[in-house]
């Protein structure tokens, strides 16, 4: 049950990051809004996930992504060609690292992960990563030709912390 909510959460934060960042006023659930610094200080998601990494963590061939982008946030959202697959990246930049912490607890019902970024936990729908004042969010709300879906986004994250 646990899982069910935190993924549900990571998956609405992701939606909420693509409706916010094509225009609407709405900001990330998970708490306020970034302050903004400058369209310098976000990075691009679709440029950070390659399109053979979201093929590898779908377990399927991708269609080509679909950006969102604002100053300070940024998203991906990959689709399977098949459509019944896809994958959730999300970049929340935060204006200091106590509100980016802070931000990162409001996902306490995550497994911890050691090794990726300054803090990091998943489950069966998502990874959730702290590097700094940034946060990475990966979910893949339906993967069903991946059989190890954590697994899979552990294996993304990790090349993504990288490129940071």
């Amino acid at each position: 049950m646990i899982r069910v909510k935190t993924s549900i959460l990571v998956a609405g934060l992701g939606a909420i990051l693509v409706s916010a960042c094509a225009g609407s006023s709405s900001t990330p659930a998970a708490g306020p809004a970034p302050a903004s610094t400058g369209a310098s200080q976000a990075s691009d998601a679709c440029s950070l996930v390659a399109k053979a990494d979201a093929e590898a963590a779908l377990g399927e061939p991708a269609g080509a992504p679909r950006p969102r982008s604002s100053a300070t946030t940024s998203a991906c959202v990959y689709t399977s060609l098949s459509g019944a697959a896809r994958l959730d990246v999300g970049i929340f930049h935060y204006p200091n690292l106590a509100t980016a912490t802070t931000e990162y607890g409001r996902f306490s019902n995550l497994q911890p992960i050691a090794g990726l970024g300054d803090q990091a936990g998943g489950n069966s729908g998502s990874v959730v990563v702290r590097k700094g004042s940034v946060l990475l969010t990966i979910s893949m709300p339906v993967a069903d030709k991946q059989p190890d879906p954590l697994g899979a986004m552990k294996t993304l994250a990790a090349k993504l912390v990288g490129r940071l």
